[in-house]
């Protein structure tokens, strides 16, 4: 194995493990709801306390993150999220608990703002499509997985152990990140410190800005269909609440894993006939998506719509690693940890922050399945962004590579 295929592997572990982390909570909710006597409206606090801090601490770490010092921040990250994820085991209190996520979000930041360009800047350009394909692909095995454990070892021996064991897990690759080497600082790239304004400067490239609101849109989507797709299972197609939890599960991984790959390949080879094949896949897969995921929702039988459901996510999910690409493609290579932090904020402060609320707001008035039908829109409106950023994305990559040459 290269060493560029290990600091892949090392990446993507950590990164499935940082899903676990994240979502080992979620299966775990009604046990910790019983043992601190808490309503649904404090559960929800300790999920949203996650995903409100992550959103705001991503901008503050890409304005620290230096060229040449982004194993650091991963090593940073990870131990922050080990101790995080350890201390919410020991919580005695909710409020306890709510702190141990605002730190474990803190230092997910911090290693999701530096590790996709990372992983990126070990290989050639030509192979940065699929390889950032096979790291992003660790987002729902991971998601899965946190989901699984956390309800299986919360089971058997409790949820404080569900937390504990995610924690061991995570704990060890700490030093193996801090040894590693930046080639940023082997290039000796050192450019101006970054300040707030330059957020603002991302948003001027135009195949950054398709890429990163593309993304807002279908996370708005994903994130919406993830919390509402079991409960439509369990209301329109008779479902358990726990069957409807692990089978749409299983879809999620399945649907995520095929798509996450082939987008790779798929925009790999097409980029030999475009520049904007990054672009295209990403659109493709959108557009595509959208009739499927209408026919799930509105399909009489439930083997039928698990299969639509799974087609539907595999061409979402093909926008994984080509969309990530473009982010490094035309960022200068100093300013890639910004352009990614700026990317989290985005993503989350207009996806799946609001659309789980909405969904729910729409579903009280009208019915949970046309609720879902008008989310699913908005892979529409990330499909257009795609294709208007194709024709965009040869000019701004040129102009990214100039300025790290200036």
């Amino acid at each position: 194995m290269s060493s560029a295929n290990a600091i892949l592997t090392i990446l993507l572990v950590c990164n499935l493990l940082k899903y676990v982390d994240r979502l080992i909570i979620a299966p775990v909710l009604p046990l910790i709801g019983r043992e601190f006597g808490a309503s649904d409206l404090q559960l929800g606090a300790v999920a949203s306390a996650f995903m409100l801090v992550y959103m705001f601490a991503a901008p503050i770490w890409g304005l620290t993150i230096r060229p040449g010092g982004r194993p650091r921040t991963l090593a940073i990250g990870v131990a922050l999220g080990a101790v995080a994820t350890a201390a919410a085991g020991f919580a005695r209190t909710l409020t306890a608990l709510i702190a141990a996520r605002a730190l474990l979000a803190i230092g997910q930041a911090g290693f999701t703002a530096a590790a996709p360009s990372f992983v990126a800047e070990q290989f050639p350009e030509r192979e940065r499509t699929a390889k950032l394909s096979i790291y992003e692909s660790a987002i729902p095995v991971g998601s899965a997985i946190g989901f699984v454990l956390g309800g299986w070892i919360g089971h058997l021996w409790g949820w404080r152990a569900a937390f504990l064991c995610a924690a061991a897990a995570t704990t060890v690759f700490a030093p193996m990140l801090w040894n590693l080497r930046d080639p940023l600082r082997e290039v000796g790239l050192d450019p101006a410190r970054p300040i707030p304004s330059d957020y603002l400067r991302l948003y001027r490239i135009p195949s950054y800005a398709a890429a990163s609101f593309a993304q807002a849109a279908l996370t708005f989507a994903m994130g919406g269909l993830a919390i509402w797709i079991p409960t439509f299972l369990f209301r329109e197609h008779q479902m358990s609440v726990s069957a409807a939890g692990i089978v749409f599960g299983a879809v999620t991984v399945l649907g995520g894993l095929t798509g996450a790959l082939a987008g790779g390949r798929l925009a790999t080879r097409l980029r030999r006939r475009t520049a904007g094949a990054d672009f295209l896949v990403s659109g493709a897969g959108l557009l595509a998506a959208l009739p499927l995921g209408w026919a799930a929702l509105f399909a009489s039988s439930k083997p039928a719509a698990l299969v639509l459901f799974f087609l539907c996510e595999a061409c979402i999910f093909l926008h994984m690693g080509p969309l990530d690409s473009i982010l490094v493609a035309v960022v200068p290579a100093g300013r890639r940890a910004l352009g990614f932090a700026a990317n989290i904020f985005v993503i989350h402060a207009f996806g799946d922050a609001l659309s789980p609320a909405i969904i729910g707001l729409a579903s009280d008035v009208f019915s949970l399945r046309r609720a879902l039908a008008g989310a699913l829109c908005s892979v529409a409106v990330g499909a257009a962004l795609c294709f208007w950023g194709a024709a965009r994305l040869e000019r701004d990559s040129d102009s990214a590579r100039r300025s790290a040459h200036a």
